[in-house]
């Protein structure tokens, strides 16, 4: 037997931790990387390895639930939303045992759940999920305005998801402004942009809708890229938009492009698949293609089906949310 004393031992542990956090860093840099890059899926499996990684980590240890958040972010983003919301409560848990409840971590880690419930369709979940996480971030000394202004924003959707469009238009108007000054994060601005534009059409301001969905796609475009998947839901209000207008001509290409980035770069169980088909076969059959709107629509249920089966309760599509009728 081989005695190793208790300062080799030491040296050993901390060279293994070195060790360890480089090759988890690493991961972590190459999957961020990735992101504005590469398929969702893709994007979740790097993700996964930094997670094998992390949970070598103490179950203390920050590394593991800022790891837990970003995978539970691709899995939301990937169409993985069963997974994500595991993860999501893995995070909350090692962070409450860790530091409490009255954190910054705990708020991110919820307003994120929240935003997986709002992809669920279980929009009275994500609203609740949303408003404690608000709770703590005004609690928290100072209070960061944009870190607020962000969670207004999902706080929205939700809300527009549950049909609640004066309070949401309320909080919009407090949230956008701090996120536009802010300047940082322009999906954030993007999303608050596209709410506003769904109130705007619900509102029949058809001109100012038309103006704020492509403000929202312009953003993306110009910072992400042109093939970045939260496209495709500001693509397709704008072709709403110009289908209520009845301006065809422009709707239709507008359709075709949303469709060429999910098939791209979403799996084809993501729900955006199936709402945009629905979508777009309801402008079809405004325009009298009936028998090509039919073809989509029973492509879309059979992608919902695939989606409740592999995400289970609460993934069905609805359209009227995607379309913010």
């Amino acid at each position: 037997m081989r005695i190793v004393s208790g300062g080799l031992l030491a040296m050993m542990a901390a060279g293994m931790a070195m060790a360890q956090d480089v090759e988890w860093r690493a991961t972590m840099v190459r999957a961020i990387e990735a992101e504005p890059k590469m398929n969702p899926v893709d994007v979740v499996s790097i993700y996964r390895e930094a997670k094998a990684l992390a949970d070598r980590f103490a179950p203390d240890d920050p590394r593991r639930w800022s790891t837990y958040n970003r995978l539970g972010v691709a899995c939301e983003q990937a169409g993985m939303h069963a997974e994500s919301v595991r993860i999501f409560r893995d995070a909350l848990s090692l962070i409450k045992s860790a530091v409490g409840t009255e954190t910054l971590d705990y708020a991110t880690a919820t307003a994120n759940l929240g935003t997986t419930f709002i992809s669920l369709g279980e929009f009275a979940s994500a609203e609740s999920l949303l408003r404690k996480a608000e709770k703590i971030l005004r609690s928290l000394q100072p209070v960061n305005p944009s870190d607020v202004a962000m969670t207004q924003s999902r706080l929205v959707e939700a809300l527009l998801g549950a049909g609640k469009r004066a309070e949401a238009e309320h909080v919009l108007e407090a949230a956008l402004p701090v996120l536009q000054n802010d300047g940082r994060d322009h999906i954030e601005v993007a999303i608050a942009l596209n709410s506003l534009g769904i109130i705007r059409r619900w509102q029949h301001r058809y001109d100012d809708a038309l103006r704020l969905f492509t403000a929202a796609t312009e953003l993306i475009k110009t910072h992400y890229g042109a093939e970045h998947p939260l496209l495709v839901r500001a693509l397709n209000n704008l072709a709403v938009v110009y289908e209520l207008e009845d301006k065809y001509a422009e709707a239709e290409p507008l359709f075709r492009e949303a469709q060429a980035i999910c098939d791209r770069h979403l799996p084809p169980t993501h729900p955006s698949h199936a709402a945009l088909l629905l979508s777009y076969a309801d402008f079809l059959r405004h325009t009298g293609e009936k028998s090509r709107a039919k073809s989509m629509e029973q492509e879309a249920r059979s992608l919902s089906h695939d989606n409740v089966r592999t995400q289970g309760r609460g993934a069905t599509v609805d359209v009227s949310a995607f379309r913010g009728k």
